[in-house]
């Protein structure tokens, strides 16, 4: 866990193999709890926001690490994975924020 963490994951791994199947499972858990329920109980709420963002950390380390290691055109996966992190946050935090409006 902290080798993900610390970003000491192949980027490729960390992306595919964590990051993607994660994120969708929390997607199906948050859409299942807002049809049925309405709302997702805060406890889970709250654990979802934690792996989100230990995914986070370690997907933008794992990014950061792959740009340290490569040079030329190959650095663009690891640019190209921090912008979608970036993007993805800023995403978030509107959506939170329109959300209490």
């Amino acid at each position: 866990m902290l080798k993900y963490l610390h970003g000491e994951v192949k980027l490729w791994k960390a992306y595919w193999l964590i990051s993607i199947p994660i994120s969708l499972i929390g997607q199906v858990l948050i859409e299942g709890f807002e049809k049925s329920r309405g709302a997702v109980p805060l406890p889970l709420a709250l654990l979802l926001l934690m792996i989100t963002a230990y995914i986070t950390i370690g997907l933008f380390s794992s990014a950061l690490n792959y740009n340290k290691e490569h040079t030329g055109i190959r650095k663009i996966w690891g640019f190209l994975v921090m912008l979608q992190i970036i993007i993805g946050v800023i995403g978030g935090i509107v959506s939170t924020l329109l959300m209490f409006k």
